[in-house]
């Protein structure tokens, strides 16, 4: 059985203390009924935030989690990507109008699609995470093109610009765009548009097979970590989230990727990102009319924290559940 009695919090002006007493109860109670081992939540409000950690690293419970736990953070990554290329294209170093075409010519039925149709999840681009064979291919080193070359031989699933349709191998083909406008290697792109400026300093690439004694380790074995390229490729932490979340609700970053969930929460628009990665699931959650912002990550596979996610905004906000 887990124990749940160690929480650490810091920067805690964000909740006060029957808001943290809720959390914490909530949160200990998800944890038992899905069998995470470890979990740490991110809070933003307005100018202040807070990062709390529950469980254990691993399941060996060798060590326990602490707010400055790294996570692999799978599809929210997508959103940083987003900002990356935004701000390029801001400075005039890159194109959101760049073709396909300019980045792999061989893939000529995917040729007219632009960088922004990529980011927007408007391209028609089969999603390589979604084909028979992923499970067999997902376990070998694969390099961008590779991933890509598995799709170009597929019809595209709409004409380019008229409909959305999630793809991770949208993803994959912006992170290649990017270094093949900038001459740089996507991390460094990362870092020098959007880490350095936020102060993230723990944010980066995920690398499961080289040791950190700071990450936590996934319930499942990882697969291969080059299938996440520009798509799911990053692990972080609450402190550092909490950052990104701020940059998000004040609009220093347009991503145009954040709102792959969007509707009403408490009576305001509210927008949501799920990440998933072998062993470990993560959810952020944005209230930019209260300037609010949850996030979740934890090392347990495939749990939609969807659910939690609302529940620990309604305790930070002090409102019904």
């Amino acid at each position: 059985m887990l124990a749940f009695a160690f929480v650490l919090a810091i920067a805690t002006g964000a909740l006060p203390h029957s808001a943290a007493a809720r959390v914490d109860l909530i949160v200990r109670d998800v944890m038992r009924d899905r069998d995470i081992p470890g979990l740490s939540v991110g809070v933003v409000l307005g100018n202040r935030s807070a990062a709390r950690a529950y469980g254990y690293t691993a399941r060996s419970r060798a060590a326990r989690v602490d707010p400055r736990t790294l996570f692999a953070i799978g599809s929210l990554s997508k959103g940083v990507l987003a900002a990356a290329a935004r701000s390029l294209s801001a400075a005039g170093r890159i194109s959101m109008g760049m073709r396909v075409s300019a980045i792999d010519p061989s893939y000529a039925a995917a040729s007219e699609v632009t960088l922004a149709m990529l980011l927007e999840q408007r391209s028609g681009i089969p999603d390589y995470a979604q084909m028979p064979a992923f499970d067999r291919f997902s376990r070998e080193p694969q390099s961008p093109r590779q991933l890509v070359a598995r799709v170009a031989g597929l019809p595209l699933l709409f004409q380019p610009g008229t409909q959305t349709a999630y793809s991770n191998t949208n993803y994959v083909l912006a992170g290649m765009a990017l270094q093949e406008a900038v001459g740089m290697p996507l991390p460094a792109i990362e870092r020098e548009t959007v880490f350095a400026p936020l102060g993230m300093q723990a944010t980066h690439t995920w690398q499961p097979f080289v040791f950190e004694a700071d990450r936590a380790w996934g319930n499942v074995a990882p697969g291969s970590a080059t299938l996440t390229f520009g798509a799911a490729d990053l692990e972080s932490n609450a402190p550092d989230l909490d950052l990104w979340m701020h940059a998000l609700l004040t609009q220093r970053y347009s991503t145009g990727a954040i709102g792959f969930w969007s509707g009403k929460l408490f009576g305001d628009r509210v927008t949501a990102q799920s990440g998933y990665v072998n062993g470990f699931s993560a959810y952020m959650l944005l209230l930019p009319q209260r300037q609010a912002g949850v996030v979740l990550l934890c090392n347990a596979d495939r749990v939609d924290l969807g659910p939690l996610a609302q529940s620990v905004m309604a305790a930070a906000l002090n409102v019904p559940d």
